[in-house]
């Protein structure tokens, strides 16, 4: 991660520590990206949402995205959190995914754009960019995102909370599917055909495939 350039396997290992670290609760000193001023904020503990369809994230819950067009976000806490997860400098905010998600979040208050970053990232993060799906400048900024959407930069220390037997960062990038076999129904749709766990697995209820649940709850 040297100068803020991605690793995907350090950043592997950042999303399933910071998610672990946040759906747990606790405090957390957050940095405006508008104003640079700094202060706390505080979650409770939350409950594990998997989604793959909009409608399935719910008020007051953790929800993570299975579904690999969800560019712009790691996890949502409707109706007025998002968290991007990243181990990037430049992490721009998908404009289209961002109108797909409106009908969950309260579009007339607040709403918290979270850059859950490596604390050596923290102090120089930057206020991010709006894009299209091309990566080009998003010329039309509809006004709730303007007027509602804050971006902060939250910084999370990647030794947190890693257990022992995933002190190597190798250990949970080798691996492309989390499920060995062993779920409810013992068969595993994904590791059949060879698919990120989850999107095969339990394709009607994601949240009952108990490796999927295991990865996020270590």
């Amino acid at each position: 991660m040297k100068g803020g350039k991605s690793d995907p396997v350090v950043g592997c290992l950042f999303e399933q520590i910071a998610h672990r670290v946040l759906r747990n609760g606790g405090s957390f000193k957050r940095r405006s990206l508008d104003t640079n001023d700094e202060d706390v904020i505080t979650f409770p503990k939350y409950n594990l949402i998997l989604f793959t369809q909009i409608d399935e994230i719910q008020d007051g819950a953790y929800s993570i995205p299975l579904d690999k067009s969800f560019p712009s976000v790691g996890a949502i806490i409707a109706p007025n959190c998002l968290l991007q997860l990243t181990t990037a400098k430049d992490h721009n905010i998908k404009i289209n995914w961002l109108k797909r998600v409106r009908s969950k979040l309260e579009t007339e208050k607040n709403i918290g754009f979270y850059f859950v970053v490596p604390t050596k990232l923290y102090d120089i993060y930057k206020k991010q960019r709006y894009s299209t799906t091309g990566d080009k400048d998003a010329l039309n900024t509809e006004p709730w995102i303007k007027q509602c959407l804050k971006q902060y930069v939250l910084g999370i220390d990647l030794n947190f909370g890693l257990p022992v037997e995933m002190s190597s960062a190798s250990s949970i990038t080798e691996q492309k599917c989390y499920c060995k076999g062993s779920c409810n129904t013992n068969q595993c749709g994904c590791q059949r055909n060879k698919l990120p766990c989850g999107e095969g697995c339990h394709p009607k209820n994601k949240n009952k495939c108990k490796n999927l649940l295991d990865y996020y709850n270590y």
